[in-house]
């Protein structure tokens, strides 16, 4: 028995064809699809609120990372909260990196915990 007559039985089961209509024809009607009020949205505004400073951590002026180059330490600062609000990218930290060392941010190379 050769591969495709073993494989030519799969179109059938295969989630991406049609299956068979009643009278050869579809019918959408409107209980087919939902709509999104403005209830809706300001439902999901209210459970997707940003969290208060007391939330994301204590107190602070500053969060701060500390890089490690040489065994030398550097202490990189962003604005506070700016870490648990998730504005923070790898983008950033090579910048400020690159500032702290006096090279291009494009030049750094950042590794945690030994990996990539």
């Amino acid at each position: 028995m050769s591969w495709t007559s073993r494989l030519s039985h799969l179109g059938r089961y295969s989630p991406f064809t049609r299956s068979p209509t009643q009278n050869g024809s579809t019918t959408v009607s409107d209980a087919d699809f939902s709509y999104i009020t403005s209830d809706d949205l300001k439902r999901h505004q209210e459970q997707t609120a940003e969290p208060t400073e007391a939330e994301l951590g204590p107190a602070r002026d500053t969060d701060m990372l500390v890089l490690s180059n040489k065994g030398q330490k550097y202490q990189v600062h962003f604005p506070a909260y700016s870490m648990a609000r998730g504005e923070l990218s790898v983008g950033k930290v090579r910048e400020q990196a690159g500032t702290k060392l006096r090279v291009d941010g494009r030049r750094v190379k950042m590794t945690f915990k030994g990996k990539t």
